[in-house]
């Protein structure tokens, strides 16, 4: 039996996660900056959020079809940028396109992908998008948009959520930094 038919939720994702990643990989991924106080209440937020069953309803006939950007899609879902998911698995960031070009949703590449997005364009197929953190060396802003406009993603999402860099301290603990250094420990 797979690891993965062995987990049946997010919880038991996280815990194979931890067992199998080096700590510091897996805490990068795993926490957020300071005393982890968003990433509590991200999950509370998220704990808050019940469906509303309707009863005595017909349901044979179930569709998530939505529009997205004015195009349709299965499903309103896209995954999210993730940065470095190239450490968490090879080709992390190519497996990630892949599988959402697969399932008819789209894909967003992180700034910080290891994977260069013309292999992601060129190797996953399916509707993408390019996020970008905004540098305060505007060429080279300008020069990796131009990069993912001429290597087919379609979207950009602009992300400005760091106007200083977080302090992060269990990286610093961990000895953990990108881009990444292989170290000993």
């Amino acid at each position: 039996m797979s690891i993965l038919a062995k987990c049946y939720n997010t919880d038991d994702l996280r815990r194979e996660a931890k067992r199998r990643l080096p700590r510091g990989v897996f805490e990068f991924v795993d926490r957020g900056a300071e005393d982890d106080m968003c990433v509590r209440e991200n999950l509370a937020s998220l704990a808050r959020i019940k469906f509303q069953p309707r009863m005595l309803v017909n349901c044979s006939v179930r569709s998530q079809v939505t529009n997205i950007l004015g195009q349709q899609h299965v499903a309103p879902l896209a995954v999210a940028p993730m940065g470095a998911a190239g450490l968490m698995w090879h080709h992390g960031e190519l497996e990630a396109a892949k599988a959402a070009a697969a399932v008819g949703i789209p894909y967003a590449l992180a700034t910080a992908a290891m994977t260069p997005m013309e292999k992601i364009a060129e190797k996953a197929g399916g509707r993408l998008w390019f996020q970008l953190y905004v540098r305060s060396d505007r060429e080279l802003t300008y020069a990796m948009i131009d990069r993912a406009k001429a290597a087919g993603f379609e979207g950009l999402i602009v992300t400005v959520d760091m106007p200083v860099l977080p302090n992060r301290e269990f990286n610093n603990r961990n000895g953990f930094g990108l881009p990444y250094k292989l170290t000993p420990r």
